[in-house]
């Protein structure tokens, strides 16, 4: 089981292209079973984990030269979406299910190479204001179970993907035009 921070020397791994740290508790041996040699052993798989990575994600993980994705969901992984930019060269994103918090930085939507960005199930608030000048069509974004709230930008109605709406408290109009 891999628990505990990242080091952030992580980031001197300037060849790496894909990181993945998805769900670094699940796997058998890092569960605790809560009905281990009960009655309910067989009727239930029940499970709670002990060890997760957490703390914050190395700030340079978005900034590294050949990193193109990084996969770190269903962690306890802390802090800020970093808000000195992304690197051109990072495509996927995907960091659903931690806590995370802050708001998304005002340059989250200027960045068209990016094609997944997953931050559900987290702590973000604010409003979608990055995505105002969008243009990236091929975006696959999912913000659901935050706590986002104002207007939907238009740029978005136009996205590959949008999961958006649930948990999160958007304005539209009575007709529902603006719903993407």
């Amino acid at each position: 089981c891999l628990t505990g921070k990242i080091s952030d020397n992580i980031c001197d791994l300037s060849s790496l292209e894909t990181l993945i740290l998805t769900s670094m508790g699940s796997g058998p041996s890092c569960v605790d079973y809560l009905w281990d040699n009960t009655p309910f052993d067989n009727i239930f798989n029940g499970f709670r984990s002990t060890h997760y990575i957490d703390g914050t994600l190395p700030s340079c993980l978005f900034n590294m030269p050949s990193l193109n994705q990084l996969y770190a969901g269903g962690n306890r992984v802390l802090g800020e979406f970093p808000s000195s930019g992304i690197s051109s060269v990072l495509r996927r994103i995907s960091l659903p299910y931690n806590s995370m918090h802050g708001t998304l930085p005002s340059n989250l939507g200027e960045n068209n190479n990016i094609t997944l960005l997953d931050l559900s199930n987290n702590r973000l608030v604010g409003d979608l204001n990055a995505f105002h000048s969008s243009n990236n069509k091929n975006l696959d974004l999912s913000l659901s179970i935050n706590d986002l709230s104002g207007d939907i930008p238009k740029s978005l109605h136009s996205l590959k993907s949008i999961n958006i709406l649930a948990g999160n408290v958007f304005g539209c109009s009575r007709d529902r035009s603006e719903i993407p």
